[in-house]
């Protein structure tokens, strides 16, 4: 009777997200009664949710050994496997697990994550087909097929998947932020940032969210300045015609000089709204994860709007007019926008793609 109190308090703070509990809970049943298999499972999954991936898969192989017809234990070894990176020894398990429950849409569930990993995306999208033929109430198959979707290339049925399960369960912050990377690949950046922000609001510890709420953020004022940096060459070489033009050009140069100026300010305002759709409270929580990134990518800005500077005045001081003044403009502006990009490339391979 005690194990089964332990398992069932265990199963409860699996439930309410308290995975530490949990795993504590399952440990104090465990002392009790070792040969468990279903103990061994709920402190594989807390250790799966905590990021002890190989404590979890050690836990969930005990679960398999203790009781190797139960469909459960497999998919747990499943889903540490392949956080490991461990593709094929998933696939086997996850097979294996769908083999023995045909009928849990659950385990198909854990097939479809697992054959995503290893690269098989008509398979993946198969197996999660037949999960929500199974479970057609259930998100789970909509998170699976909302995730196949996104990751080959069909951002609009993964959206229609994420809206699926929002309408479902409003509160669930992996959906929000699988719609957050399916409106961003629909190049909706604005309601891409809102969905991310939903998701960290709604989930402070979920890190996918808060990572992804962080690159789009700082992509929007990164891209910004770029944007503003690179337009202000073409404004330093209209003001040149501004001041030795015919009046005709001068007209002409004016008219472009004012348009690239309102073009700088409609990306700031872009940028400026896309920050602002964030909450005070979640901004707040982010300070310390862009700290680092903002004074690395401020010292590397500032070496490239250096360079920029130096690459301008070089071209406008050794301009003789005519073609060669075209060409040392041209020149400038080519070099200027190689260095420009640059340190953007170093700071995308610093952070990862969508989580």
């Amino acid at each position: 009777m005690a194990v089964e109190v332990h398992g069932e308090r265990a199963r409860v703070l699996l439930s309410l997200g308290r995975d530490q509990d949990a795993a504590r809970a399952a440990r104090d049943g465990l002392a009790a009664d070792p040969q468990n298999w279903w103990l061994h499972g709920l402190l594989s999954l807390a250790l799966y949710r905590m990021g002890r991936l190989g404590e979890a898969l050690g836990a969930a192989t005990t679960a398999v050994a203790l009781a190797p017809e139960e469909s459960w234990g497999h998919q747990l070894r499943a889903l540490a496997l392949r956080r490991l990176g461990r593709r094929r020894a998933a696939v086997a398990a996850a097979s294996e697990a769908v083999r023995l429950d045909a009928s849990s849409a659950e385990a198909w569930n854990v097939l479809s994550w697992a054959e995503l990993g290893a690269l098989h995306p008509r398979r993946a999208r198969a197996a999660a087909r037949r999960a929500l033929e199974l479970a057609p109430a259930a998100t789970s198959g909509h998170h699976a097929m909302a995730r196949v979707a996104l990751d080959w290339g069909s951002p609009g049925e993964a959206e229609r998947h994420c809206r699926a399960i929002l309408a479902v369960d409003p509160g669930d912050a992996d959906a929000m932020n699988l719609l957050g990377m399916a409106l961003r690949r629909r190049l909706r950046p604005r309601a891409a940032i809102a969905a991310f922000a939903a998701a960290a609001e709604l989930d402070p510890g979920n890190e996918a969210a808060r990572h992804n709420l962080t690159q789009n953020l700082g992509t929007s004022v990164e891209t910004a300045v770029v944007a503003s940096l690179i337009l202000a060459v073409f404004a330093a070489g209209l003001f040149g015609l501004v001041l030795e033009g015919d009046p005709v050009a001068r007209v002409v140069a004016l008219g472009a000089l004012a348009a690239v100026f309102a073009a700088i300010a409609g990306v700031w305002v872009l940028a400026v709204r896309q920050r602002a759709v964030v909450p005070r409270d979640v901004r707040r929580g982010l300070r310390r994860q862009r700290a680092r990134e903002r004074r690395v990518g401020a010292g590397i800005l500032a070496g490239a709007t250096a360079a920029f500077t130096i690459l301008v005045i070089t071209a406008s001081r050794t301009a003789t007019g005519g073609r060669g003044a075209a060409a040392a403009f041209g020149a400038a502006v080519v070099l200027s926008v190689a260095t420009l990009l640059a340190p953007l490339l170093w700071l995308h391979r610093q952070r990862s793609s969508d989580h």
